[in-house]
């Protein structure tokens, strides 16, 4: 009878120790805010949410990528190269003047080269040279342009006195004489553009 007590005195302690509460569980609370990194992300990329201005260079009105234009070279052609094509550049033949004759029995000669060097040899001054100006050698080469498209007889004479002027003219390899009065229109317009050539020479017709 005395060991009774004392065993349920044990079972009572050992039932009293794993009953007995530690208190309350604590609150879990709310919880807790997601990781930073499962947050969603902070607003769409630049660029790509709805309404975001289009890409650099691919809107309406974005100038063509560098480069992209027409290739150098496809636009109208150049203007003429000089000496090559055109009245006021275009390379000259040679041209020579002579002139005899009038009251005071004139010799004289002008020679132009095709480089535009004109020279003039008359008796009372001497040879002498110049360079036509553009505008001298536009002239001149107009009216050989259009002097060369006709035909000519070798000499034309008016027959209307001593004291006119006589010409041999030379172009190329062509060569006409004639009187002031009998000169072929063409050929006419050849020397008047040489008139300012000729007065800047002192010759005398």
């Amino acid at each position: 009878m005395s060991r009774l007590p004392a065993a349920a005195l044990l079972t009572a302690a050992v039932l009293a120790t794993g009953c007995t509460r530690t208190g309350p569980a604590s609150d879990p609370g709310p919880a807790s805010a997601p990781a930073s990194a499962s947050a969603p992300a902070s607003g769409p990329a630049p660029g790509t949410g709805p309404g975001s201005g289009p890409a650099s260079g691919t809107g309406p009105g974005s100038g063509p990528a560098s480069g992209s234009g027409p290739a150098s070279g496809s636009g109208p052609a150049s203007s003429p190269v000089t000496g090559s094509a055109g009245p006021s550049g275009a390379a000259l033949p040679a041209v020579s003047v002579e002139c005899t004759g009038g009251f005071a029995g004139v010799r004289e000669r002008l020679d132009i080269r095709p480089d535009g060097t004109a020279t003039g040899t008359y008796a009372a001054t001497g040879d002498q040279t110049t360079r036509l100006t553009p505008a001298e050698r536009a002239a001149l080469a107009g009216a050989l342009q259009r002097a060369a498209g006709q035909t000519y007889r070798p000499r034309y004479e008016s027959g209307d006195g001593a004291d006119l002027f006589r010409y041999r003219i030379r172009i190329g390899a062509r060569t006409v004489s004639t009187d002031e009065l009998a000169i072929p229109r063409p050929l006419a317009d050849v020397l008047a553009a040489l008139a300012s050539v000729r007065v800047r020479l002192h010759l005398a017709c």
